[in-house]
């Protein structure tokens, strides 16, 4: 099992538990902030380099930003964190998901109602940009 977080201390928590709980498995982490897309391509390409299959990739992490925030390319941060990152993640992992076909993809937005709440007025193309975005994100083909 390997998992991705971006704060060291938790993680080895993390780790710790797991391995209690699970009799021993081999338990491995990465560290990287979802809202830093570069952070993002170099955990894929070090997980690719120790792990030429993925049985399961699980999605369950990022911020809710109350305020209107982006990042360096003008992408509002909880998109990046919520939508982009795990979309990337998926896309640059696909090899190793096909290897261990069948695999599965699961996605778990348990804030998703909190992310309405964002303000996007000051990003100039609101709630349809966002949708419009989000519709050519794919991480099985081109976007």
């Amino acid at each position: 099992m390997h998992f991705l977080t971006w704060d060291r201390g938790r993680a080895e928590r993390a780790r710790r538990g797991i391995a209690a709980a699970s009799g021993g498995i081999s338990i491995g982490y990465g560290l990287a902030d979802l809202e830093d897309l570069d952070a993002v391509r170099a955990f894929a390409r070090d997980l690719c380099a120790t792990h030429d299959r993925i049985d399961v990739l699980i999605h369950h992490a990022g911020a809710i930003h109350p305020e209107f925030r982006t990042d360096t390319a003008g992408t509002e941060l909880t998109i990046v964190g919520q939508v982009v990152a795990p979309f990337l993640l998926t896309r640059l992992l696909v090899s190793a998901l096909v290897a261990a076909a069948p695999s599965r993809l699961i996605t778990i937005w348990d804030h998703l109602g909190a992310a309405t709440a964002t303000d996007t007025s000051k990003a100039g193309a609101g709630r349809a940009g966002q949708r419009d975005c989000c519709s050519v994100i794919s991480p099985w083909g081109q976007g």
